[in-house]
């Protein structure tokens, strides 16, 4: 059996994302990237098969992340 992980990933908490355009700030951004990575990692090393991400326009501003 394979086994993927997959994210609708966004910027920010949820109190940042209600205050309106998260996904336009650096350091929210940077920090989702960062986290991503690491759980890629650990997926990696824990053999899972893959990871995949929703399209764009599911996010709540439609331009939070480029997939």
């Amino acid at each position: 059996m394979k086994v993927s992980l997959f994210y609708l990933p966004s910027a920010g908490s949820r109190a940042d994302i209600e205050r309106g355009l998260a996904g336009l700030r650096g350091d929210l951004y940077q920090r989702m990237l960062a986290e991503l990575a690491e759980q890629a990692k650990l997926a990696d090393a824990l053999g899972y098969d893959s990871i995949s991400f929703t399209e764009h326009h599911f996010h709540v501003e439609g331009f939070e992340l480029s997939n």
